[in-house]
């Protein structure tokens, strides 16, 4: 009987030791926020083997007359600058040559200039200056300011590759320093439409004279 007590005194430590224990446990650590980054469409359509072909007009004194010339835009390359993966876009008409990507709701270059917001209406996202060579002077003269800002105005945009409903990147032309020679009324706008998951769709942009737009309309295109 003695022996039966004992050993039942022994498994009662035992049990309470181990309670003792249990109890004791390491708290348990605060549950890690996991924090969702938004997604937004993509209006670059930046993807390597996608390509766009334009069809080119000119607006001379508000006519506009067709051309033969056709632009075909591609991205021919993708790239990592400063940890993050850029896709070179080339223009095979006017010789462009930039890398590019999608930061949330903007298009940047790799300059960290934004070229174009799906979501900022509200503010010039972008402010640059035309600077040019003065050989009389001998120095750089600032010609031209360009103010850059988002419009959803006229949402519908019809080329000859379709109807887009688009978001316009216009850019503001104000003339700091030069007399052209025309009587060009400043300030100048140029225009370009995205549409989401498929690109640049149509575009506007002015020579310095201010007489003439080059057009450019989507003709046909594909995606990867």
């Amino acid at each position: 009987m003695k022996k039966f007590i004992g050993s039942g005194c022994i498994i009662l430590c035992l049990a309470l030791v181990f309670a003792c224990k249990k109890n004791k446990a390491a708290p348990e650590e605060d549950p890690v926020e996991i924090v969702t980054l938004p997604v937004y469409e993509s209006y670059s359509a930046l993807k390597t083997g996608n390509y766009w072909i334009y069809k080119e007009y000119y607006i001379t004194n508000g006519v506009e007359s067709e051309t033969k010339a056709l632009d075909s835009c591609y991205v021919s390359k993708d790239t990592l600058i400063r940890g993050n993966a850029y896709y070179k876009y080339v223009s095979s008409n006017w010789g462009t040559r930039e890398y590019r990507r999608d930061s949330l709701r903007y298009i940047i270059d790799n300059y960290g200039k934004r070229l174009f917001s799906s979501r900022n209406f509200n503010e010039v996202i972008n402010t640059h200056f035309m600077v040019m060579h003065n050989d009389t002077l001998n120095k750089n003269d600032t010609l031209f300011k360009l103010e850059l800002s988002m419009s959803d105005i006229n949402p519908l945009t019809t080329v000859p590759a379709g109807t887009f409903r688009t978001l316009d990147a216009v850019t503001k032309i104000s003339n700091v320093h030069y007399a052209p020679a025309t009587n060009t009324i400043y300030p100048l706008y140029n225009h370009e439409k995205y549409s989401a998951n498929t690109g640049l769709i149509y575009s506007e942009q002015n020579f310095a004279s201010g007489n003439t737009v080059l057009v450019k309309k989507l003709l046909r295109y594909h995606l990867e």
